[in-house]
């Protein structure tokens, strides 16, 4: 066995775990914007608090844990696509730059 065998090896480890480090750093980056823009599909329907109290009610069985939710739900946005609920909760407030680092 070569006495560089083991320099050799202490490389490879060292160049993998940088490219392992480099690749996780990466996929961790903070993005933000200013702006989101969605698009609800044709058949989404506009649902109030309480169509969606009722519709909860009737289909978990008085659940507790599934009205608590909608119960504590403060949002007007409230939407049903094929028996999904989706609620958006919107801010018209602005970000400073670097505001999740701070």
């Amino acid at each position: 066995m070569s006495p560089f065998y083991g320099i050799k090896m202490k490389k490879i480890i060292f160049l993998i775990v940088g490219i392992i480090y480099t690749l996780t750093c990466l996929g961790q980056q903070i993005v933000l914007s200013d702006a989101v823009n969605i698009s609800l599909p044709a058949r989404a329907e506009k649902l109030s608090k309480e169509q969606v109290s009722s519709f909860t009610n009737k289909r978990f069985k008085n659940d507790k844990i599934a009205l608590n939710t909608i119960a504590n739900t403060h949002t007007p946005h409230l939407y049903k696509v094929d028996n999904v609920f989706i609620s958006f909760f919107t801010s018209a407030g602005n970000t400073e730059e670097n505001h999740l680092v701070k």
